[in-house]
């Protein structure tokens, strides 16, 4: 099954010591797998547990989004640093176009749907990780459980 990629805009100035210091600072803040690539055969990997590798080749395939993990630290809202987010989304959009879409679990949990498996209980969260813009309504969905029938 491909893997979900997030992408994260980052400083367009800073040296690589720097962004592989930043990749690692956003690896502690969501503990997970974490690829920084500062060039088309140069990807510095931080796994789930913790250690970096070099390698040659970025990650290819999957699914790409943005804009749904806070980065680990924030920058100044430059123009030029928003010229280049417009680019990263149309990018992750024309990727998305291609084909293809995105499942949860398809399984539910591994529970197959019965009848008296109601309405009743279920409930929505909002993850707590999403930046202002996506709570804003820009690309988020929200969804909220009806109202349970009143018996007689």
């Amino acid at each position: 099954m491909p893997a979900i990629y997030h992408l994260i805009l980052l400083l367009a100035a800073a040296s690589e010591l720097e962004l592989v210091l930043l990749a690692r600072m956003q690896w502690r803040a969501n503990q997970l797998e974490t690829c920084l690539v500062t060039g088309p055969d140069r990807a510095w990997f931080i796994s789930a547990d913790g250690r970096d590798a070099l390698a040659r080749t970025p990650p290819r395939g999957g699914t790409l989004v943005t804009g749904l993990l806070e980065a680990a630290r924030l920058w100044p809202d430059t123009a030029e640093r928003q010229a280049r987010q417009r680019r990263l989304d149309a990018l992750v959009e024309a990727h998305r176009r291609k084909g293809g879409y995105l499942l949860g679990d398809p399984t539910k949990g591994g529970r197959e749907a019965t009848a008296d498996r109601g309405r009743a209980g279920r409930t929505a969260t909002r993850p707590r990780a999403l930046p202002p813009r996506a709570e804003s309504g820009a690309g988020a969905v929200s969804t909220r459980p009806r109202p349970s029938p009143a018996r007689s």
